[in-house]
């Protein structure tokens, strides 16, 4: 072959690769056929443009990317409604081909597939699998509640096979892929493996977006997790069947080494959720945006050595249709035995929420500010570090509090005031106001806080509480504007199970928790009309303070919270048991701006 036949040759099948229309409508497949048959022959050569590059056969440099294409794939799936053909069994062709070839990838050619329950297949040499999406990625075609998965990769044996599933298999990357679905079913999954690394992918619409059960050195950077129920589920068992007919352990109980660098969260019922470590976890989240979640952004139950949430941009949460708080922003539980048992222990590591910034604006509802959120962290963990963020709330704001640390099951009473007379009620009825004694309201805090106000009523009337919003100062009274409100209840920790509704092991029905999150309230204007019997009342400060620490002092670590910035939170206040935690808060170096 001549060098100029050699180049003709290569323009020929160049033309043949950039645009099959030349080849009177043949497909790239029938083009891909081509090669091969010529390829085989070795006098087809392909060779790069530069120095020293050396000449190949066509079909060994096609064969340097395998994309489910080549094994009959549609990739015609609609990210945002599901439809499209299913090409699951020509994915796992894929799949399979590039695990026994050595050296090969998978390239999704930035297409969407529609797939259900495929399996990454263990490399023939034990090495590291990775996945390239290409701005394409994955569909799960479930159009109601469905526990099957999408993708997963996992240290189990063939089906068939007795080996036990203890050992965690190679890592896997992904980059730059996209699991989408309709609200139901779960993208991408993973049981008993290790160093997993999610490069700028997403997880859209699913009820979790990624689960890891049993799983070491899990790094995401960038990564987007939208609309989701759990964007990302770090389960302790595994509640659903993860490798459908494949045998699986199910000893694990632990997550460790869970890492997210970068990324956006929107609007997810639970962002991150990580449940198993038995005294072992570690979880760190930094360097993302967090806005319009719906119950928790992070939440932990389990007895972690450490949770680090550093440099992260948090909004307030969505709110409920009439503008009512859903949530807490962050929730360092601790959990033993039966997953949402507070009783057994706390926490015994370090859990720290340091330079980030709280933009707390409430939403609007009915052209009011209304409450949006409950605590922005709720916490019963040993050791608690609140340290250089900015916590900015709008005026008006309500929430409960910034930070609430708790040690028993349950919270104790807010400290409040009784039997305390106001010093006038002649704007009670008609303007919404009444007024204190100065002295009387600076015993319970600052005068900027929200107060509770409990009228005992009469024999004729029932008991009322009110919520009251400082006005202004007249004389050594102080002011206050008085506001109705309802409480806003929200399933707290509903369980993605699908025998949700029994007990394990039991036949009884689950109650579903549900549990009030705080309150919702219109204080774009006094309640008029109200009717007050007194004579005196009780004033409870438990609104838009700084720090609530209640408990058993005996399961208590150490709580600081140091060098913040506080616009809208009243830090200086601490409401506590009498007598029971000298030395283990620590207020230092706030600053509180009005």
């Amino acid at each position: 072959m001549t060098s100029d036949d050699h180049f003709s040759r290569r323009a020929l099948l160049e033309t043949m690769i950039v645009a099959p229309s030349a080849l009177g409508g043949a497909t790239r497949a029938d083009a891909a056929s081509a090669f091969q048959q010529a390829g085989s022959t070795g006098a087809d050569r392909f060779r790069q443009g530069g120095r020293s590059a050396v000449g190949r056969t066509v079909a060994d440099k096609l064969r340097e990317r395998v994309t489910p294409l080549d094994f009959g794939a549609r990739g015609d799936a609609d990210p945002r409604t599901g439809a499209g053909t299913d090409d699951s069994e020509a994915v796992q062709a894929a799949i399979d081909y590039c695990a026994a070839n050595a050296g090969t990838s998978l390239y999704l050619a930035g297409r969407f597939y529609k797939i259900l329950n495929v399996r990454l297949t263990q490399t023939s040499d034990n090495r590291r699998w990775r996945v390239f999406g290409e701005g394409g990625g994955f569909v799960h075609p479930a159009n109601s509640s469905s526990r099957d998965f999408c993708l997963f990769y996992s240290g189990l044996p063939e089906p068939g096979s007795d080996r036990r599933s203890l050992d965690s298999g190679p890592g896997v990357g992904l980059y730059q892929v996209t699991f989408a679905g309709t609200g139901h079913g779960v993208g991408y999954g993973h049981l008993v493996a290790s160093d997993l690394i999610t490069f700028d992918c997403t997880f859209r619409r699913l009820e979790d977006g990624f689960v890891c059960v049993a799983t070491t050195g899990i790094k995401n950077y960038g990564i987007t997790l939208d609309s989701c129920a759990r964007g990302a589920h770090f389960a302790a068992t595994t509640e659903v069947p993860f490798t459908a007919n494949f045998s699986q352990d199910g000893s694990t109980k632990w997550n460790d080494g869970v890492y997210f660098q970068g990324g956006y969260m929107r609007n997810c019922g639970r962002g991150i959720l990580h449940e198993g470590s038995n005294s072992e976890g570690l979880l760190v989240v930094r360097d993302m945006v967090m806005i319009g979640g719906y119950q928790a952004y992070v939440e932990t139950w389990a007895d972690m050595q450490g949770v680090e949430i550093e440099h992260n941009w948090i909004e307030y949460t969505r709110a409920d249709e009439d503008g009512g708080a859903v949530a807490d922003l962050f929730r360092f539980l601790a959990a033993s035995g039966r997953k949402g048992d507070l009783r057994g222990a706390e926490a015994i590591g370090r859990f720290i929420v340091r330079n980030n910034v709280f933009a707390l604006s409430p939403p609007r509802a009915g052209g009011a500010n209304r409450y949006a959120i409950d605590y922005c962290i709720w916490a019963r963990c040993r050791d608690l570090l609140v340290e250089g963020n900015l916590i900015h709330a709008a005026r008006g704001a309500v929430y409960t509090g910034f930070v609430f640390q708790m040690g028993a099951s349950s919270p104790v009473a807010v400290d409040s005031a009784t039997g305390v007379r106001p010093r006038t009620v002649a704007d009670f009825a008609s303007a919404g106001e009444i007024a204190f004694d100065g002295a009387d309201i600076d015993a319970l805090g600052s005068r900027y806080s929200f107060f509770y106000m409990t009228d005992e009523g009469d024999q004729d009337r029932p008991k009322a509480t009110w919520l009251l919003q400082y006005k202004g100062a007249r004389g050594r009274d102080y002011v206050y504007t008085v506001h109705r409100f309802s409480h806003v209840y929200s399933p707290q920790f509903p369980m993605h199970n699908a025998n949700f509704g029994t007990s394990v092991g039991e036949s009884r029905p689950l109650r579903r928790f549900i549990a009030p999150t705080g309150i919702s309230v219109d204080l774009s204007a006094p309640t008029t009309g109200l009717t007050f019997t007194g004579p005196t009342v009780t004033l409870s400060p438990g609104i838009n303070g700084g720090l609530l620490f209640d408990g058993e002092a005996s399961r208590r670590g150490l709580c600081v919270i140091r060098g913040n910035a506080f616009v809208g939170f009243d830090m200086t206040r601490i409401v506590q048991l009498p007598n029971q935690f000298a030395g283990r808060v620590i207020l230092e170096n706030n600053r509180n701006a009005r």
